[in-house]
């Protein structure tokens, strides 16, 4: 069942207005007849007094016409930003996550931005998805897909059910491409986590250090310790890995707080999301200084002013222009592209100096006092 932005369920008689203008955005410039009351009634599981009523206001919204004695008709008269000559521009659907994450941090909206930005100016229009995919069935939501009318799917952290849906959606002729998973037989595109880990490792082993706390806050956590693990043990190094995890997939920052406490302190912290600024608070607090401990953290998760450590920058620009390119092809193709999966790469940048955090950290918000 789709879901709004804030969570709440899709009320049934907004996925019928959906459709309708759907098949308004699918034939443009076409008066095309809508089912009947009977039909859309029985496809959406609701009253026909129901679709009556929205029949009716769509109507008066101008989205559909009605010829007395021939049916329901979409509205001819299209707003132009939808067409490219005489047809409907192609329309992607963007989706992030399981569905029931509604409230994006600063890299998922980063993608989200960047691939809808770079879709656009290449003559796309975007239709950003939100869903709750845990209890629908994967024919269920390759309809609801289907009844959007879109053209492809691009897929970001896409859900373990993907498979099934990916099949279905290819027999549908809806292409699909999928962000920060690898799916057999499709295209796509991730960060290279091999990449940047390495180059993580090599910094580290030229500080010396040999003892890492990790707290995991996502998928790729085991890919970076595995590869970090690698480099060590080809150079001959030791290297001492702490996990600090929570059921299901959470940081435990209530271990490692009591670690340092207890002067049990890590020659360096990899930390992700949020948590980077609560081990950076931590260390702080605990006066422990960037020369003891070496925290590493994401750009899109700067833990404050006056940090020194390593930061994992992402190319969200080269990552968008990237998937944008697969889908373009995929959509020339017509579902006979070969399917090719982009790793991008990565910079880690040291921060060491103000002017190394003024060069990498985010823009500062700006004074809006009087």
């Amino acid at each position: 069942m789709l879901k709004q932005p804030d969570g709440t369920q899709l009320h049934k008689s907004t996925m019928l207005r959906h459709y309708i203008v759907s098949l308004r955005y699918q034939h443009p410039g076409e008066a095309f007849p809508v089912p009947s009351s009977r039909k859309l009634a029985e496809m959406f599981g609701i009253a026909r007094s129901t679709v009556t009523l929205e029949l009716k206001a769509m109507t008066e919204d101008g989205i559909i016409i009605g010829k007395r004695g021939i049916g329901t008709f979409t509205n001819p008269a299209l707003e132009y930003i939808f067409l490219q000559g005489q047809k409907a521009l192609p329309l992607i659907g963007l989706l992030c996550g399981d569905g029931r994450v509604f409230f994006h941090d600063s890299y998922s909206w980063s993608l989200i931005a960047q691939i809808g930005q770079e879709l656009t100016l290449h003559q796309c229009n975007i239709n950003y998805i939100t869903g709750s995919f845990e209890r629908s069935s994967e024919e269920e939501i390759v309809t609801n897909f289907k009844r959007l009318g879109l053209n492809a799917v691009i897929w970001i952290h896409p859900p373990p059910l993907i498979g099934e849906i990916a099949k279905r959606l290819k027999a549908a002729g809806i292409a699909l491409l999928t962000g920060e998973k690898q799916l057999p037989g499709f295209s796509g595109a991730g960060y290279d986590i091999a990449q940047y880990s390495r180059r993580l490792a090599e910094h580290l082993l030229k500080e010396k250090r040999h003892s890492i706390a990790i707290l995991p806050s996502h998928d790729f956590t085991q890919e970076i310790e595995c590869t970090i693990s690698d480099v060590y043990r080809a150079t001959g190094e030791e290297l001492e890995l702490q996990r600090y995890l929570r059921f299901p997939q959470k940081p435990n920052m209530e271990d490692f707080i009591r670690n340092l406490h207890e002067g049990k302190i890590p020659d360096a912290v990899y930390a992700h999301g949020f948590c980077s600024v609560q081990v950076y608070q931590a260390l702080a607090a605990n006066g422990i200084s960037p020369e003891q401990c070496r925290l590493i953290v994401t750009h899109h998760c700067w833990p404050g002013a006056g940090f020194r450590g390593l930061v994992v920058a992402y190319t969200w620009e080269q990552y968008a222009k990237t998937l944008a390119a697969l889908t373009l092809m995929e959509l020339k193709a017509s579902g006979g592209a070969t399917p090719q999966y982009r790793r991008i790469p990565c910079d880690v940048v040291a921060v060491e100096t103000a002017e190394d955090e003024l060069r990498v950290m985010p823009p500062p918000l700006p004074d809006l006092s009087l």
